[in-house]
């Protein structure tokens, strides 16, 4: 079965698309969804900077405008090493999330997620199959086990309540701390890894909340094997993230401060050699009028 993605009519009309077609034209557009295309096909997603130039080949573009796509208009993610874009690993992830409900679907014989019940019959456990009866009871002594844990821990408070030499207050907070929390589809932190990342943030949410983000793509598009080589412990997965991200801020404005020194230099280049013109213009000049004047 052949591959696709999906491209949206309103694709690159935002203020950087606007401003790379203003600069590039068709031939930005162009060598955009190549590279689209080419993240889709790519096992890991990525496109290695030191490939920049082999592709450019590939494409028959000149690679500075390849890099200028890539570097100048925000419209690629990079690091040191390799570039990507969050939009294609969120199709990815939508793309692997339905194919795992059509093969759920498949396995049931095609019926529906949340099957509706058939006229005349009744909503309890004995119409239901074996299997949700024992899921049902499973969630049931899960809840109950639970439920005994908390009304454990408050007699135990409440007995030792006007003892002043004994807290408890420490062995709460360590239960309440290794339980996961949910961010998104499939990050999970316990409390103390939540406050230790906000705090690495520098408790920015934006910063935080766009990590979570790329976590939870880069997870969502990612073979069973990587996630369980690369994204196992969310905690240190957040940290090498947080850590890509800053490296990629001081990157970007070194790119930016590399490109503009290279093209004041074409500038002064190309302004040296139109003066050099104009002098050779007006020394041919000068010689025309004195040949003109001697007898």
């Amino acid at each position: 079965m052949k591959e696709y993605f999906s491209h949206d009519y309103d694709a690159l009309t935002d203020r950087n698309g606007r401003k790379m077609k203003r600069k590039l034209g068709m031939v930005g557009i162009g060598i955009y969804w190549e590279l689209v295309q080419f993240l889709h096909k790519e096992e890991d997603h990525t496109i290695l900077i030191d490939e920049l130039a082999d592709l450019a080949y590939q494409l028959k573009v000149d690679e500075d405008v390849l890099r200028s796509l890539v570097f100048d208009f925000e419209l690629f993610n990079f690091d040191e090493e390799k570039i990507w874009i969050n939009r294609v690993l969120k199709n990815l992830a939508e793309r692997n999330r339905k194919r795992e409900i059509n093969k759920k679907n498949g396995m049931r014989g095609g019926r529906p997620r949340e099957e509706q019940n058939p006229v005349g019959l009744r909503k309890d456990t004995e119409t239901l199959p074996k299997k949700t009866k024992v899921k049902e009871k499973e969630k049931e002594s899960k809840i109950k086990e639970n439920n005994n844990k908390l009304n454990s821990s408050v007699c135990v408070a409440e007995n030792f309540a006007g003892n002043s030499h004994t807290d408890f207050s420490d062995d709460l907070e360590n239960e309440i701390s290794w339980e996961k929390k949910k961010f998104g589809e499939f990050v999970r932190l316990d409390f103390r890894e939540e406050q230790d990342l906000r705090k690495r943030c520098e408790f920015d949410e934006e910063l935080f909340a766009e990590i979570i983000e790329e976590l939870n793509l880069a997870i969502g598009s990612a073979s069973p094997e990587v996630v369980k080589a690369k994204y196992s412990n969310h905690f240190f997965a957040f940290q090498r993230f947080l850590r890509a991200k800053k490296d990629r801020q001081q990157n970007s404005a070194k790119n930016w401060e590399d490109a503009e020194k290279k093209r004041q230099a074409e500038r002064m280049k190309k302004e040296k050699a139109y003066r050099k013109e104009l002098a050779e213009a007006e020394k041919a000049k000068q010689k025309s009028r004195e040949k003109m004047r001697s007898p």
